[in-house]
């Protein structure tokens, strides 16, 4: 079944990608897309009714209402809602393609979303918890440092280049200039003119590089202790099991005697 899902997953969203290619899609092949798009659109609500319904299996200890409650509120959950509110939509407009309205068009693009099915994985949604656990505060610190450089060297830009630079008007304008240097991507729309603008895109340019390097290094280290712990978890559970299967042969084998005992 889980195979199965990842397929039709994977079939909506190469069919969203191709409806955005206007040049092949004649009226046919449109015709064609949607039925195949209300189909899988089906399966999936199909899909989501039963484990709406089934959700007090998964919380246990839980009434069934909170159960169900609780299943609505989860992130995927709303995912999966935001993923098949076209199904009712193409069925109420017969066709989203043409849709004079900005949120019906955009809900074309919704089944994109169903790639955050692949994070259903228990092992790989834990492993990404664990990851966020060991380096949420180094993220959280280098979010404000990197935070921090770009407003002061934003409004420096405007500081400097304001009256004499046409491409920046307002420290908006000298934010953006310095978040295109500090991720080293350098556009080209907004670029400084003055010598002390140059100074300070230099600089910021340089601090940019171990900027960049910094969530790298992060990042790979959180993913080593993450891995490290599934490894060490995994050996303990194998541990726990060898040891009940010994506790387990044990008993058999004292049940064995005792019954040789009694005859």
């Amino acid at each position: 079944m889980n195979i199965f899902m990842v397929i039709l997953v994977a079939i909506s969203i190469v069919l969203t990608i191709l409806e955005s290619i206007e040049s092949i899609m004649i009226p046919q092949l449109r015709g064609l897309f949607l039925s195949v798009h209300l189909s899988i659109l089906m399966v999936f609500f199909a899909e989501f009714l039963y484990r709406f319904w089934s959700a007090p299996q998964k919380f246990i200890h839980t009434h069934p209402l909170k159960a169900r409650i609780f299943f609505l509120i989860n992130p995927l959950t709303l995912i999966d809602i935001i993923v098949i509110a076209p199904l009712f939509m193409m069925i109420w407009t017969h066709d989203l393609h043409n849709a004079d309205f900005v949120v019906l068009r955009l809900l074309r693009f919704t089944s994109l979303l169903n790639i955050f099915r692949f994070y259903r994985s228990s092992r790989v949604f834990s492993l990404l918890r664990k990851l966020w656990n060991h380096i949420w505060y180094e993220m959280l610190v280098f979010s404000i440092i990197s935070l921090q450089c770009v407003i002061i060297a934003g409004t420096l830009f405007y500081a400097v280049e304001n009256g004499v630079n046409s491409n920046i008007k307002s420290i908006w304008d000298g934010i953006w200039l310095s978040v295109v240097t500090l991720t080293t991507i350098g556009y080209g729309d907004v670029y400084p003119i003055t010598a002390i603008g140059r100074v300070i895109a230099s600089l910021l340019a340089f601090i940019g590089i171990g900027l960049v390097a910094l969530p790298t290094g992060i990042l790979a280290s959180g993913f080593i202790k993450a891995l490290r712990d599934e490894k060490d978890l995994k050996q303990f559970e194998e541990e726990i099991e060898s040891e009940s299967d010994d506790i387990t042969a044990r008993l058999k084998r004292i049940e064995k005697k005792l019954q040789n005992i009694n005859l």
